[in-house]
């Protein structure tokens, strides 16, 4: 266990930028893995275990979710306008009209076979 790493991204909310971030890092999830393994489970029934695993520590948490957007991002007509109206801005909230907020549950489901395959062969 000691050696895994997989990698999704997330905001650095100190740094204002979106960072990979490998999820065996966290440490209460890292334990909760390794006493599935020492189930000794078959391929499916650890499958499902991870699954809530996953779900319990990342799935729908605003610590572990990005906006993904197409670039450059589209912005609506009305926002355009406010942030072209301003002489100085730092950092707006812009109402994306193409965007999508995932968390790193969907990261992961994204190949979620070859996750579990990581994990229960390590």
């Amino acid at each position: 266990m000691k050696n895994m790493q997989w990698n999704v991204f997330l905001e650095d909310f100190n740094k204002h930028e979106i960072v990979t971030f490998d999820i065996f890092r966290h440490s209460y999830f890292r334990e909760d893995v390794a006493k599935i393994k020492k189930k000794k489970l078959n391929y499916e029934d650890f499958s499902k275990e991870l699954r809530s695993v996953v779900m319990y520590y990342f799935w729908s948490k605003s610590e572990y979710e990005v906006v993904i957007t197409s670039w450059p991002p589209y912005i609506d007509r009305e926002e355009l306008d406010r942030l072209t109206s301003e002489e100085k801005y730092l950092r707006h909230n812009v109402r994306l009209t193409v965007g999508k907020k995932i968390d790193v549950y969907q990261q992961l489901f994204l190949n979620w076979e070859r996750f579990v395959g990581y994990v229960y062969e390590s």
